[in-house]
């Protein structure tokens, strides 16, 4: 992949590190990906107390290897949407909450079922080492089935 702009990296798996978390922040799926029985919840953590936005896309970016975007890379492409902007808490954040619509419906993914990937655009206001003030997460593939 396409090295962390601050020539450091985070925890396998994870994405680039942050002003307050070396280890870089990491994000989950967890529950159905099944379109007609949508459990599915976005689960980030190891974030500094900002603002996030999950954010979907058709494509992964530079073929998987990610671009760089801030203080971390950018690892989804194609068409993307805006998922929703949350607060971080306790540094961590989820997506959908209690009165969120699904993911599948908020990223409008088709009834057939699709492959989508995500990822969490977050704000890291403290100096870092550009002088950009936000980071990402990794990103997650998920195959959307009927």
């Amino acid at each position: 992949s396409t090295p962390c702009p601050c020539g450091d990296a985070g925890l396998t798996g994870n994405g680039c590190p942050n002003s307050v978390h070396a280890e870089g922040g990491h994000l989950g799926a967890l529950g159905l990906a099944q379109v007609s029985n949508d459990s599915l919840v976005l689960d980030a953590n190891h974030l500094p107390t900002s603002t996030a936005l999950f954010f979907q896309g058709t494509d992964p970016e530079n073929g998987g290897a990610g671009t760089v975007l801030g203080d971390g890379l950018l690892c989804v492409g194609g068409s993307l949407i805006r998922l929703r902007t949350k607060p971080i808490s306790a540094s961590g954040v989820s997506f959908p909450e209690p009165g969120d619509p699904s993911v599948s419906v908020r990223g409008l993914v088709p009834a057939a079922g699709a492959t989508r990937n995500y990822q969490l655009w977050y704000r890291n206001a403290a100096s870092w080492c550009t002088p950009a003030t936000f980071n990402t997460t990794n990103a997650v593939r998920v195959l959307w089935v009927p």
